[in-house]
Parts: structure tokens; C-alpha cells; sequence
């Protein structure tokens, strides 16, 4: 059996609007120029921000469904990351928090 330890991450969350072109950009740099280990993306049905209505879900195109991505990575690269995640094109909000990975022992 596989003992296994908890090593300290960052939980990082990307709120987004804006169609699929946007996200295949983030994923494209966070896999091949931010080696993140693994992303999930999960399609709101329905949100709301800042300025913007909340509005029925029928009359949401796909373009404005809120995406959210998310993924965790070690504590001192969390900097380098949001630098380059920061300025794209359709990112709204960025938040993050410390949290625990159970990770097995090779």
C-alpha cells in the first residue's frame, strides 16, 4: 500500500464569459507554458456581476454563459502564474486560497 502525505497548494479559480476561444487559450497556457498538472473547466447556467443582470437562463447564449476554471498548484508559483493569466482576454475575477493535496509517496 501507497503511504501518502499532504503537501500545501493554492486553489485557484478563474471566472470567465466568453465562448470557448478565450478558455482554449487559457488551458493552451496553463498546460504548455504554466505546466499546471491538471484543469477543470465547469460551465455556469447562469451568474451574475458587477454591472451585469441577472437574466433568465433561456435567453443566455453560449457566449455569455460564466465558465469557471480551476486548478491548484505549489504556493511560490501562484505570482508567476497570475501575471500571465491576469491580463486575458475574457478573465473577469481571479481568487485563490490555501488548501491540502494528498499526494502518494513514490
Amino acid at each position: 500500500m501507497l503511504e501518502r502525505a499532504s503537501v500545501e497548494v493554492v486553489v485557484v479559480r478563474v471566472y470567465m464569459v466568453g465562448g470557448s476561444s478565450s478558455v482554449d487559450t487559457l488551458l493552451k497556457r496553463l498546460h504548455a507554458w504554466g505546466k499546471v498538472r491538471g484543469v477543470t473547466v465547469l460551465r455556469g447556467i447562469q451568474g451574475y456581476g458587477g454591472n451585469t443582470p441577472v437574466r433568465p437562463t433561456t435567453s443566455l447564449t453560449e457566449e455569455e454563459m460564466p465558465l469557471v476554471v480551476e486548478f491548484y498548484e505549489e504556493p511560490g508559483r501562484l505570482e508567476e502564474i497570475l501575471t500571465h493569466l491576469e491580463p486575458m482576454p475574457g478573465v473577469r475575477h481571479i481568487i485563490h486560497w490555501s488548501a491540502w493535496a494528498r499526494v502518494p509517496q513514490e
